[in-house]
């Protein structure tokens, strides 16, 4: 015992209660000068000076001998109110069977604290404080191991008892007095000795203290076979002679249950069977003993549980990664609680069958943990295709569809015919579940429309890195002889998907990069579906020859009798395709000028004259009535974003359009906006998404919650119907691509002017923060700073001082011009580039310019491409973010930044693409201290913001309150 700073310390001391019996209680004494210790009172009366003293073995003595005071067995086991009245009408029974197990347990937990800290123990003399030394009790911290031997002859049945501790045999009648601590464990004050045994009560033992052997008449056998042998075979080791024991070896197994519910409960349970017994981990029972009757004698039979190896099963279960909660069950570890017990079981499936039986809770079946294999193969009909797949366990063979409700219903377990349980793979509900849903069962086969080719290529794998693709062409085509242009080897592709497409019956989009060429390879497209095809190469040549010196109309009179295609284009590109298609086909293409000019009673008969109708998106609307009565061959939309929005007019006109096919072009990828692909895959293939109110159900709403399966179906089921190729990609001779910001300081007037204007929004903005949110008054706000940070004459025309970005814009470009560099200027506002080409005028810097208004288009451009004396072409985006070639220039300045980033790389695409040989470099001006700055910022903390702002149609909407903050820091 560590001492104390003065005398006085704590002992523990036996005392004899008159009801509650043997007691062991703490004391504080002080040791006195002859070795003599005084007991000064019991120790839950200390003062607090003696109680800042005692250690925490002391300490936790007092608070163990607590619970078996009156006082707290009163307050336990009695509604009394004084002690000597609960000890008063205490009866027996319950002191027996309830108050004194419970005091012996606690008395248990002294003993072992005793023995661990070595606290010194005593016994008290009646009427005495006075403690000596021969009042101590020596105690060890060994327990004592018990050896029975048993004699059975015709006359008598005897037993005798050994007793060793720490390997030494103790004689138990030497010891004299024998007091009964606790009875089951025996725990023994023997002489001044403390002995505790392990597995017997103290009434077994208490006999041998004063005689060497007990010895009964033989009748009594059987009767002393079942009272004392039996437990004493069971926890200790016996000696006998005319005893029949007989040891039996028992087949063992680990078996671990799982309950009904593996997606619920989280906890395994572990037993061990033993022939027809089953035993809990870490139970106390290591030998299990019977008797079975043989003629008038019994036969005594045991086996030795492997506890070694139960150990090792429940370490092996800690190693795979679950911890033990209780006598049996075991949970995963708090760091995996996002895994399942059934994702835990699939992982180690291969160890747990190998080491364990793995059984259902509720039917008792086994779980098969087989290897699962899968074949499958698929049919092509001329609506739908037919995919047939079996599943392999074993000598099993099993149809898929048979696992269609449970994978539908989101089941795990199924029972197979042999009545084993198999989980079914996690990878199949997320796999297939789509494709069942889609699906149609017939019997052993699972029937899919043809649209939905786009998951049936998800399911069918020919490894797990690389899907089988069941629409991919089988070779590149060429071109008809009579396309009068050489494509390149990603554009042969790109004719070879698209009539792979046609001849699938499917429509398609066409979302190469811009600046690939999507234009060229649609004209393919149209030659090849418009030109009769020979049969042999021979043909074909010496149609080519019989061909030469005659005109295009000539030649397309040998065109195969279709119905015309209608391309649909904005305003701006209708030119373009005019020149395209005359230069490199030889169709006959006619650009129809809408109801207003021409009165058609019947379409076909204007429109059969040609195989080629052009058309912008505002005459397709308005002439809607006459065109929706001609089916045509094609129906093709450029620029196809123009019917991203589905409750716009020109979506709700395209989709009366009737044609055998469909095509959409687009050079930017549909999936970057799922409010604008449900409108254009509505047009292209309306039963692929369903209707728009389920496709935001089923996708929009999900796919923002992040989930990853709406995601990848909605994948699925797109991929086979879009090609995208990024310039990187496929045409990696294109220049370097540089990009660069400029920061440019305001100058002082325009600073002032900006943040007073700021500020004013700022106000507006905490008044409305929590109340219903003008989202007009807020983004007219933003506007007229986007504008101010451009230059303050935009927004306050009787400005007259510079703008400090309108000054860096010229002096980057002067020297450009002296350097005989070509600019594209880009900019959002009108009244900017207005700025810009006023200053150049002041300059006498000659410009081409580009807006909405402006009628002479294709000369502006001209004007631009072949002039050397014009470096600068001043360019809106509305007016010219897209269907412009102009790689003569190799310099791209956006002088104001959108939010929409995509806007900004088509932009920069009118001069980085097909055909350009110089490096190109782009300038985004930024004006510092501004919102053009802090949007930047804000799109570098927040990546999901750019793609806010490409789909929807508020691209401020969905800001947190924070963020509008930000942004007008």
């Amino acid at each position: 015992m560590t001492k104390q700073s003065t005398s006085t310390q704590i002992v523990i001391v036996l005392s004899q209660h008159p009801v509650l019996g043997a007691l062991l209680i703490p004391y504080t004494a002080e040791k006195r000068e002859n070795e003599t210790i005084h007991l000064i009172e019991q120790a839950f009366h200390t003062s607090r000076g003696i109680a800042l003293q005692i250690n925490e073995s002391e300490r936790k003595a007092i608070e163990i001998s607590s619970h078996y005071t009156e006082k707290y067995l009163m307050r336990a086991y009695s509604k009394e109110k004084r002690c000597s009245d609960f000890l008063r009408k205490l009866s027996g029974d319950t002191l027996k069977k309830i108050i004194r197990p419970y005091i012996e347990k606690k008395l248990l937990e002294m003993v072992e604290l005793i023995a661990r800290e070595k606290l010194p123990f005593y016994e008290k003399q009646t009427g005495s404080n006075l403690l000596y030394a021969h009042n101590s009790y020596l105690v060890t911290p060994y327990i004592n191991e018990i050896t029975f031997q048993f004699t059975v002859t015709q006359e008598t049945f005897s037993y005798a008892m050994q007793c060793q501790r720490n390997g030494i045999v103790m004689s138990l009648r030497d010891k004299k007095p024998v007091v009964i601590l606790t009875n089951s464990p025996a725990c023994l004050l023997m002489g001044r000795e403390l002995h505790l045994f392990r597995d017997i009560e103290a009434s077994r033992i208490f006999p041998f203290t004063h005689k060497k052997t007990v010895c009964v008449d033989s009748a009594h056998t059987n009767k002393y076979i079942d009272k004392i042998v039996t437990p004493a075979i069971k926890n200790h080791k016996v000696i006998s002679s005319g005893l029949n024991i007989l040891e039996e070896q028992k087949e063992y197994e680990s078996i671990l249950t799982i309950s009904e519910n593996l997606s619920e409960k989280k906890t395994i349970e572990l037993t061990f069977r033993y022939g027809e017994q089953y035993f809990s981990p870490n139970t106390r029972i290591s030998k299990v003993v019977w008797t079975c009757d043989e003629n008038e004698h019994k036969n005594i039979l045991y086996f030795n549980r492997n506890i070694p190896y139960e150990q090792r099963a429940i370490a092996l279960l800690e190693n795979l990664g679950l911890k033990q909660i209780n006598e049996t069950q075991f949970t995963l570890h708090s760091d995996k609680e996002n895994v399942s017990i059934s994702n835990w079981i699939e992982k180690y499936k291969e160890t747990i069958n190998q080491n364990f039986k793995l059984i259902n809770q509720k039917t008792g079946y086994k779980y098969c943990l087989e290897e699962v294999q899968m074949e499958h193969d698929y049919t092509n009909e001329h609506d739908w295709f037919d995919l047939h797949i079996t599943i392999i366990i074993g000598q099993l063979r099993i149809p898929f569809t048979a696992f269609r409700k449970h994978i539908l219903a989101g089941i795990r377990e199924y029972i197979l015919p042999d009545k084993r349980i198999i989980m079914l793979p996690e990878e199949w509900f997320s796999k297939y579940s789509n494709l069942l849903e889609i699906g149609e069962s017939q019997g052993e086969k699972i029937r899919i429309r043809h649209p939905f080719i786009g998951v049936l290529e998800s399911a069918i794998e020919i490894n797990k890195k690389r899907k089988k693709k069941v629409t991919l062409p089988k070779k590149v085509l060429e071109p008809p002889l009579e396309f009068n242009a050489k494509l390149r080897p990603y554009q042969k592709e790109g004719f070879s998907w698209m009539v792979h497409m046609n001849e699938l019956n499917f429509n398609g989009c066409l979302a190469d990069d811009m600046g690939l060429g999507k234009t060229i390879q649609t004209l393919a497209l149209l030659q090849h579906t418009y030109t009769f095809k020979s049969t042999s190469k021979s043909k074909r040549e010496k149609a080519g020859d019989e061909n030469e010196g005659k005109l295009p109309q000539e030649v397309s009179n040998k065109a195969i009798k279709k119905s015309a295609s209608l391309i649909v284009v904005p305003t701006s590109l209708i030119h373009n395709w005019q020149r395209e298609a005359t230069r490199f086909t030889n169709l006959s293409v006619y650009e129809y000028p809408g109801v207003n000019h021409v009165k058609i009673a019947s379409p076909a008969r204007k429109f059969n004259q040609h195989q080629i109708i052009l058309m912008s998106y505002g005459i397709m609307r308005n002439s809607i009535d006459v065109l929706n009565k001609y089916l045509f061959e094609y129906v093709i939309l450029d620029e196809s974003q123009n019917i991203k929005n589905s409750d716009s007019i020109t979506s709700q006109t395209v989709i009366q359009l009737r044609s055998k096919h469909k095509l959409i072009l687009t050079g930017t990828p549909i999936e970057n906006s799922l409010k604008d692909l449900w409108s254009q895959f509505h047009f292209l293939q309306p039963e692929l998404l369903g209707k728009e109110a389920e496709f935001n159900k089923r996708f929009i709403t999900p796919i923002r919650q992040g989930d990853e399966a709406a995601r990848a179906l909605l994948k699925n089921l797109i991929e086979p119907f879009i090609l995208r190729r990024s310039k990187h990609e496929v045409a990696p001779e294109l220049p370097l691509l540089t990009e660069e910001v400029l920061y440019c300081d305001m100058t002082e007037d325009q600073d002032s002017i900006y943040n007073k204007e700021k500020n004013s929004l700022r106000n507006v903005l905490l008044d409305i923060k929590f109340q219903e949110r003008s989202n007009l008054t807020i983004l007219n706000g933003i506007m007229r700073l986007r504008q101010l940070a451009c230059h303050p004459q935009m927004v306050f025309p009787d400005f007259t001082e510079e703008s400090g970005k309108i000054k860096e814009i010229i002096n980057t470009f002067e020297t450009l011009q002296s350097e005989g560099h070509k600019v594209l200027i880009f900019s959002s506002f009108v009244k900017h580039l207005e700025l810009i080409a006023k200053a150049f005028d002041e300059r006498k810097w000659g410009y081409a310019m580009l807006i909405g208004s402006t009628n002479k288009r294709e000369e502006e451009i001209q004007h631009f491409s072949s002039n050397e004396d014009i470096n600068a072409f001043l360019i809106s985006l509305k007016a010219g973010g897209v269907g412009l070639n102009l790689t003569q220039a190799d310099y791209i300045f956006i002088i104001d930044p959108w939010w929409n980033p995509a806007a900004e790389m088509q932009a920069v695409s009118r001069a980085h693409r097909i055909g350009q040989t110089k490096r190109v470099i782009a300038y985004r001006f930024i004006t510092k201290g501004s919102i053009e700055e802090k949007i930047i910022q804000l799109q570098e903390e927040k990546k999901k913001l750019a793609e806010t702002f490409i789909t929807n149609n508020n691209p401020l909407e969905s800001l947190s309150d924070n963020e509008w903050e930000k942004l007008l820091e």
